[in-house]
Order: C-alpha cells, then sequence, then structure tokens
C-alpha cells in the first residue's frame, strides 16, 4: 500500500513539475515583403516592371531568447542573389539607380509585430557592397537607431519590426533606364544585431524564426533550390547561327 501511495504522489509531483516549466520562448529571424510575419506580409514579390512611381518594403523582424534591456539600435545585413550570371543593373544602387534604397521607418504599420525602436526611429543605409559573394550577389547593411530615452526593453515571444527598407522604381521605364527588373532574385536576412545602449553588449541573431526559410524573400518568382538555399543562376549558352549549321554538315 505505502509503495503505491509513493508511487501516485510521485506522478503528482511529476505532473506539477511539468506544468510549471515555461516553454522556450521562440528566437531568430524573419523576411518578408510589405508586412512582418505575423501581419501576413509577402514570400514573393512580383513587379510587371511598367512604372518608376511603385515602391515597396523589405520588412525585417526577430524574436529575442530572452529579455534585453535598453534596446538603442538594430543592425540588419540582407545578401542578395540574382537568378543570372551576374547582378541586373536595376539592382545597382551604386551607380544605375543610385538612391533606390531607403530606410523609412513609417514605411510599416506593425499591428500584431511592434516596432522595436517605440516609433523613435532614426538611422539609414549603411553599405551596399556589389560582388560580395560572386558577380550577381550584392550585400545591403541597414542601421536603425532607437531615440526614446535610454533605449527599448525588448521581451521574449514578441516579433519585432526591425529597420523597414524601401526599394523604390526610379529608372525602370523611360530613358535612362536600368535593366533587369524582371530577374528573379532571393534576399536573404544574413543577421539581426541589437546593441544595448551605453554599452558594448550586443545581441546576434542568425536563426530563422518560422522555419528553414523564414528569413529569404523572393523577387519576380524565382525559388529555392532547398532548404534555405537560394536558387542559384541557371548558365545559357546561346549558340552563333554559324554553330548550328555546322552541326548539321
Amino acid at each position: 500500500m505505502h509503495h503505491a501511495r509513493d508511487f501516485f504522489a510521485l506522478l503528482v509531483l511529476t505532473a506539477i513539475a511539468a506544468a510549471n516549466v515555461a516553454p522556450a520562448a521562440a528566437e531568430g529571424t524573419n523576411l518578408r515583403w510589405g508586412e512582418c510575419v505575423a501581419d501576413g506580409g509577402l514570400r514573393n514579390l512580383t513587379f510587371a516592371c511598367n512604372t518608376n512611381a511603385a515602391t515597396r518594403a523589405l520588412v525585417s523582424s526577430f524574436l529575442v531568447p530572452a529579455d534585453f534591456p535598453k534596446a538603442a539600435s538594430v543592425h540588419v545585413s540582407f545578401d542578395v542573389t540574382a537568378a543570372d550570371l551576374v547582378l541586373p543593373a536595376w539592382w545597382d544602387f551604386h551607380d544605375c539607380r543610385s538612391g533606390s534604397v531607403l530606410l523609412v521607418p513609417s514605411a510599416v504599420g506593425p499591428i500584431l509585430c511592434q516596432d522595436w525602436s517605440g516609433g523613435c526611429q532614426s538611422g539609414g543605409i549603411v553599405s551596399y557592397v556589389l560582388g560580395t559573394h560572386g558577380p550577381n550577389t550584392a550585400t545591403l547593411d541597414v542601421l536603425g537607431r532607437g531615440g526614446c530615452g535610454g533605449g527599448t526593453n525588448l521581451v521574449t515571444d514578441v516579433e519585432y519590426v526591425g529597420p523597414p527598407v524601401v526599394i523604390n522604381s526610379t529608372r525602370t521605364v523611360g530613358t535612362p533606364s536600368c535593366g533587369g527588373c524582371d530577374v528573379g532574385v532571393c534576399l536573404e536576412l544574413v543577421f539581426v544585431q541589437v546593441t544595448m545602449a551605453g554599452s558594448q553588449t550586443t545581441l546576434t541573431l542568425t536563426v530563422p524564426a518560422n522555419g528553414t526559410d523564414s528569413n529569404r524573400v523572393t523577387w519576380q518568382g524565382v525559388g529555392f533550390t532547398g532548404p534555405g538555399a537560394c536558387q542559384a543562376a541557371t548558365p545559357v549558352r546561346k549558340s552563333r547561327w554559324g554553330s548550328i549549321k555546322a552541326l548539321y554538315r
């Protein structure tokens, strides 16, 4: 009898202990067009490339693994990979379309997500480097700064919107224009780094928060070659008419 009572008591204590164990907090990064993941942002964006007036927001978001006090800045880095042998001129924000990528804090009005800065964000484009991983690639770095007092206290299980990046359509049509708007491109959020006010304390997030590809978006329907991998360029050899005739001699 005593053994039965002891076994029952052990089961009760085990159940109570299990009930008191908090589930692990979600953490990591996400990337979408237009809105954050919770607010229904898009995985792919298709554009007819028929106007210079259109704009679209590239929205990074993140979840912290533990409460992070006094967040003063958020640094985000994106890799751009075109499904072509070279990066199209349309994605050359240095020369052909200089000034066509901007940090615009008001571009996103989060509902279920939250603005990491509490509505006091400033900052801008840190760099846009062409050819970082090959001739069909580039890397974009953006820094958002919070100006609400001593920083923002970030908590777990909240999806925070990072510095919103706006890409406009300048020089898509007309003269001069920059070709390659219709070429498929994959964009990856490589990392989100949060820095605490008044210290060197940083939190760097690199793992997707909502599945293998949640930190990647596509442009013009380009896909993935596998879990977490952007579609690479597919070389196409264009034969000259003389070469074709030679095959039949």
